[in-house]
């Protein structure tokens, strides 16, 4: 089956007419979870994990490789994640203007990253997108004043906007 993908105007069109499904890839290396400073909304200017959007008629397996080798440098397998959880994730603006909201399905992703040689491997992915990139103490993510509330509620113990 051919993978459906669409030009910024159709996009546009169908962020402001259905909610997105998407894969977040929580990367835990030595405690800290890998954040980039997002350089697009929306969430523009915060930290956010790295993921991306499902493309119609593909599979999610399909959609967790091509997205973590595009966002982090690693083709992950649904073997090397645990499901963190499926999530809400409402925005008030879209990729293109404020004229409409974007409302995303995310299933989040833990991988945890046990070779210290892959850590320059996922940062430099992660530029390709992200103005600069952190990692942050898993401890202090759900009070760090620039990780976006979406990217807290992974690490809240009663996220709001989670499907048990």
């Amino acid at each position: 089956m051919q993978k459906l993908v669409l030009d910024q105007d159709e996009y546009f069109q169908a962020v402001s007419l259905t909610q997105l499904v998407s894969i977040d890839i929580l990367v835990i290396y030595d405690g800290k979870l890998l954040v980039g400073e997002r350089t697009n909304n929306p969430a523009k200017g915060s930290f956010f994990v790295p993921g991306g959007k499902v493309y119609k008629n593909e599979y999610l397996k399909e959609a967790l490789e091509r997205i973590s080798k595009d966002e982090i440098g690693l083709r992950l397998t649904s073997d090397q994640i645990t499901l963190n959880g499926i999530y809400d994730h409402i925005y008030e603006n879209n990729f293109r203007d404020d004229s409409c909201g974007t409302h995303y399905v995310c299933i989040a992703c833990l991988f945890e990253l046990d070779d210290v040689g892959k850590v320059g491997v996922v940062e430099t992915a992660m530029l390709s997108q992200h103005q600069r990139v952190e990692w942050l103490d898993t401890n202090q993510i759900v009070d760090h004043p620039k990780v976006h509330t979406n990217v807290k509620s992974y690490f809240d113990n009663t996220p709001t906007n989670a499907f048990p």
